[in-house]
């Protein structure tokens, strides 16, 4: 499982992103350019979901319900988790400055981004069963 590291890059600067594996030694580096679009797009892997930037295939992805289910790392997994657990999908909110609460339009519309089959009910059970498939792949 290799782990991806983006540089941090200032407006109009090309970003470095390290790709390195502490289980077999695999390490490669890619770099952008300054609009943050790859200078050489990479061939992903056929039939799977790869990184967009390193044509890698994403270490969290299983079959689910005749699609393919991922996620790019723990915290994206615990994401969908809540998501896709949650029996009444409520919009996001936060507390203002003036101590109201107040609807998140940013946060509160990515749920709603998620594919339908996802979120359709009658999938829950296998959706909820194969992030848990996929979590055990995690590292302790």
């Amino acid at each position: 499982m290799a782990v991806a590291v983006r540089s941090e890059r200032l407006p109009q600067q090309p970003m470095v992103v390290r790709v390195t594996c502490t289980g077999c030694g695999f390490a490669k580096e890619w770099r952008t350019k300054g609009d943050g679009s790859v200078k050489d797009l990479p061939t992903p892997v056929p039939d799977q979901v790869c990184d967009h930037i390193t044509g890698l295939a994403l270490w969290l992805q299983t079959p689910c319900v005749c699609e393919r289910l991922w996620a790019f790392n723990a915290e994206h997994l615990e994401f969908l988790r809540g998501a896709i657990g949650a029996t009444l999908r409520e919009r996001a909110t936060f507390t203002g400055w003036d101590g109201a609460q107040h609807i998140d339009t940013y946060y509160g519309r990515i749920p709603a981004a998620l594919p339908t089959w996802m979120k359709l009910a009658k999938h829950r059970d296998d959706v909820l069963a194969a992030l848990d498939r996929l979590e055990k792949t995690l590292p302790a």
